[in-house]
């Protein structure tokens, strides 16, 4: 995304309201939207899966 100088503050300051509302809803995706196209990695994969799921929670 590109955005000039001059307006970046502004897209900060709605990003960070964007998010806070969807803290507020606690408008998370369900665990069964994140898909696993392969099986043949090793457990780092499920590992950043966790991951992800633990930072949409707000645990981390």
């Amino acid at each position: 995304m590109r955005v000039k100088l001059h307006k970046f503050p502004s897209v900060v300051i709605a990003c960070f309201i964007l998010h806070n509302i969807s803290k507020y809803l606690q408008n998370d995706l369900p665990a069964d939207d994140i898909v696993e196209e392969n099986n043949d990695y090793d457990n780092t994969q499920n590992e950043h899966v966790q991951d992800v799921q633990q930072r949409r929670a707000g645990q981390e």
